[in-house]
């Protein structure tokens, strides 16, 4: 499956016309078409300290298609410096762009943005804007995300709609078969290990009843799991919860750093996810 929703140049507006320059050529600044493309070219190269210096020098002092290009790159690229602040400001101005595909891509990194910070109440409005502008597998990412945001805040039934959305806007199997992976999903639980052994699992149960008691967790439950090969595992869940905070919420309060939060699905899971109850 193609995870990425965009890269910074799947589509990028291609400038009209050029600048002209009169008088010395060679101390004149290149055009700002001349400043995108030496970013788009720095992009691609990984050259992301380059790349976000030319794009926010074709921004300045310019306005439409040339700032929107520029500002979009310049989140981009800062994302992939790992400057986040800076990659929200600039993807948030970039995502009212009027050019609609470019909108869609700002709001489409966005969107993943907040969702690796499980910010999903901010992430699911960015996601379906750009799932609105956005095309093929594009779309489909893009309402797959949102999907899974939607799932994390317990909004079941428009997890269902975004999923369902997702599926069909797609045309690789994979990502179908991980859509309706998705669809099975019907809330979440606290996992404190997978073993090999039932005799582990059963043990570890028995290790952690007593941590559980106190912040009410819920009970402990020992459930088979088929793992990525034949043989079988044995995972130890706590709880059942209906949003993913939820259950992070009791995972931080019980002080079980070592448990995961995992989904629960209706059918059996594989390589150690969450099984239904």
């Amino acid at each position: 499956m193609r995870t990425p929703i965009v890269s910074a140049c799947c589509h990028l507006v291609l400038l009209a016309g050029s600048i002209g320059i009169g008088g010395c050529q060679a101390l004149s600044p290149p055009p700002p078409s001349a400043r995108i493309e030496r970013a788009r070219t720095a992009y691609n190269s990984s050259n992301y300290r380059k790349a976000y210096r030319e794009a926010m020098m074709a921004t300045g002092n310019h306005d439409g298609a040339v700032r929107d290009e520029g500002t979009y790159l310049a989140g981009m690229s800062a994302y992939k410096m790992g400057q986040i602040a800076s990659a929200e400001r600039h993807l948030r101005t970039a995502a009212h762009s009027g050019e609609p595909l470019l909108s869609g891509q700002s709001q489409a990194q966005l969107g993943l943005i907040y969702s690796k910070q499980n910010r999903y109440g901010a992430a699911s409005e960015p996601l379906l804007g750009a799932a609105r502008k956005l095309h093929g597998q594009d779309r489909a990412n893009a309402y797959y995300y949102a999907g899974i945001a939607q799932q994390n805040l317990g909004r079941w039934a428009q997890a269902r709609t975004s999923l369902t959305l997702a599926r069909n806007a797609s045309k690789d199997p994979t990502f179908q078969q991980n859509a309706t992976d998705k669809l099975a999903v019907t809330g979440y639980t606290i996992q404190f290990g997978a073993f090999g052994s039932e005799t582990n699992a059963q043990r570890q149960a028995k290790q952690i009843t007593s941590r559980l008691r106190p912040a009410r967790a819920g009970l402990v439950r020992i459930k088979p799991s088929d793992n990525a090969g034949s043989s079988t595992l044995y995972v130890v869940h706590v709880g059942q919860y209906t949003t993913f905070e939820s259950a992070l919420a009791t995972r931080n309060r019980i002080g079980a750093n070592e448990a995961i939060v995992v989904p629960l699905t209706r059918r059996l899971g594989t390589g150690g996810r969450g099984n239904g109850p």
